[in-house]
């Protein structure tokens, strides 16, 4: 919780400064969301519950992010303890129908206690309408400790009832081997994961909705490559997740 309130503490230091003198005010914003399962890229990190809490801040298409993992259990003894703190320094523009993004992701893991070293991913992504469906691809390279490439397309579709937006999405991931090195503890490329996500997001009417919304997702992650997935016992996984979004 400490290196939590500390790294909130920096960003604010870092972004005050520029938001003080600015014309257009920023936009930002805390995510508290439950997970039923920690599941990232394919691999099971936490089988049991865990709360991801995040606080982010907008301007002018940069944002900065500080994002932690909780484990709600004592399933590896962390119980109420941060075991993730991530941090994502990202900008965002769009070029006629592309949506792009570049940025950086800066990845510690406080509660591996060393099994997991402090490491960090560029990344660059572009998403684009067709039709009525939605398609992106990201792509992550890692410049610490794996210097990985991690690529992964996605299509989604999302559908508007009133106060409620529901999103149906399907990613693919693949990784080159020094990325599998690193995770997999496996030196080879391949298809790393399939993951389905229906997502349902809830905007309340009223003032209320301007500053607040409610999520609630469910969520299918399979390791698709079967030597990759050896070396999981878990590599098919479902896990659900609810959450509050509060932006301002």
């Amino acid at each position: 919780m400490k290196k939590l309130f500390v790294s909130v503490i920096l960003m604010l230091i870092v972004v005050f400064p520029g938001v003080l003198i600015a014309k257009t005010p920023p936009t930002y914003g805390v995510d508290l969301i439950a997970k039923g399962k920690y599941v990232w890229r394919g691999m099971p990190y936490n089988s049991e519950t865990v709360l991801w809490p995040d606080v982010w801040i907008n301007w002018k298409g940069f944002t900065v992010t500080i994002w932690g993992s909780m484990d709600l259990s004592d399933v590896k003894e962390e119980q109420w303890k941060f075991t993730d703190i991530f941090y994502y320094f990202d900008y965002s523009k769009t070029f006629g129908k592309l949506n792009c993004s570049i940025g950086y992701a800066h990845y510690s893991f406080p509660g591996y206690h060393g099994v997991f070293p402090t490491t960090g991913e560029i990344y660059g992504m572009v998403a684009t309408d067709f039709g009525k469906f939605q398609a992106s691809l990201t792509a992550y390279l890692d410049i610490n400790e794996a210097k990985g490439l991690y690529i992964s397309p996605k299509l989604s579709r999302s559908f508007s009832f009133d106060i409620v937006t529901s999103t149906l999405s399907v990613s693919l991931g693949f990784a080159e081997k020094k990325h599998n090195q690193h995770y997999f503890y496996l030196d080879k490329s391949g298809f790393t994961d399939l993951t389905v996500e229906l997502g349902f997001s809830i905007s309340p009417k009223g003032p209320l909705g301007k500053h607040m919304s409610f999520s609630c997702d469910l969520n299918y992650s399979k390791i698709l490559d079967g030597e990759l997935a050896d070396q999981f016992e878990d590599n098919s996984n479902f896990w659900w997740g609810i959450g509050i979004n509060m932006f301002f």
